[in-house]
């Protein structure tokens, strides 16, 4: 969240819980968790302030792949994008989920007896997925931002087992008429040369994402 001078850090998870009233219908307070229409969360540590914003971590348990995107949608409305890290369990076709993940995931991470890992690109978000079929639990760790897939489409893509992530790219034209010097220099087609251009702008995007999520 934004920090704010006005504001204690003790605050900053009360201005969380606002936010999120004014999306979900709020039905009081039990043990620790403030409970909603779809799911509950509770306080997980002190929030940390860090430069322009404050980080305020919190936990959160639900079935509704909606109230997942209300707390998305609240948790990234002030600095636009946070840190996701989410278990799920249930009836998970863990053979499938990791032909999948070998097929179309950026990175294979590996697999034991106990679990595999994957890094993935799912509509935009670069997400670590790491399974434990004989636990039937999946984890999902990244950093989401707020103008990309939402929590309930990437889990719909996951167990739907999407083929490819889409990305579309507006080109400033600016890059365009360089990207023609370029290819009349070289001999080249234009669009030989956006594609290696655009092509090579993914790959630092995609080392700097897959170099965060291995660290943790």
């Amino acid at each position: 969240m934004k920090r704010k001078p006005n504001l204690s850090v003790d605050d900053y998870w009360l201005r969380l819980l606002d936010l999120l009233k004014k999306r979900v219908r709020f039905k009081g307070e039990e043990g620790g968790f403030y409970i909603f229409e779809d799911g509950r969360i509770s306080q997980f540590l002190i929030p940390k302030a860090e430069d322009r914003k404050v980080k305020v971590p919190f936990r959160f348990l639900t079935q509704s792949p909606k109230f997942l995107d209300e707390i998305f949608m609240a948790s990234t409305e002030e600095f636009g994008y946070c840190d996701l890290s989410c278990s799920l369990r249930g009836d998970i076709d863990f053979e499938k989920l990791r032909s999948w993940t070998k097929t179309f995931g950026l990175v294979w991470l590996g697999e034991t007896e106990e679990t595999f890992s994957s890094i993935l690109d799912v509509g935009g978000q670069i997400l670590k997925l790491t399974a434990y079929p004989r636990r039937e639990m999946l984890n999902l760790l990244g950093t989401l931002r707020r103008n990309s897939r939402e929590p309930s489409g990437i889990l719909r893509a996951i167990f739907q087992e999407e083929s490819m992530a889409v990305i579309s790219v507006r080109v400033p034209l600016c890059y365009r008429e360089s990207c023609l010097k370029i290819a009349e220099l070289q001999g080249l087609s234009l669009s030989d040369v956006q594609r290696n251009a655009l092509k090579m702008c993914l790959e630092r995007f995609y080392r700097r994402e897959i170099k965060k999520l291995m660290k943790l």
